[in-house]
């Protein structure tokens, strides 16, 4: 008997781009109390899978659940910090990954 495996991803990412809001050019963009509109420094990111699938192998394969992959990133300058996380519904599954980085020409470290 053949099995058939769907995968679904569902990616969910929260970026801000004042540049983009209603075709505008920035100095037109205004907030509520008047100020100029900026890009964020800060992405957040929601990732849905059906299964846990690292490296193109599928993980948990007796306790397969859907996994919610969130994710919090800040960029200034070169710097970049970022939390991201996996956590399966059955809770059988957990993880945080911590990381910086920092950007200067073309070398990052």
């Amino acid at each position: 008997m053949k099995r058939i495996i769907v995968i679904l991803i569902l990616g969910f990412s929260s970026i801000f781009h004042a540049t983009e809001v209603l075709g505008q050019s920035n100095e037109e963009q205004k907030n509520n109390w008047g100020s100029k509109l900026r890009q964020s420094n800060f992405l957040l990111g929601v990732d849905l899978q059906t299964k846990y699938i690292w490296r193109g192998m599928e993980m948990m394969t007796e306790d397969s659940s859907p996994v919610l992959f969130p994710s919090l990133s800040y960029s200034n300058k070169g710097f970049n910090a970022y939390v991201m996380g996996g956590y399966s519904f059955n809770g059988k599954y957990a993880e945080v990954d911590l990381g910086v980085s920092y950007t200067w020409e073309w070398l990052t470290i």
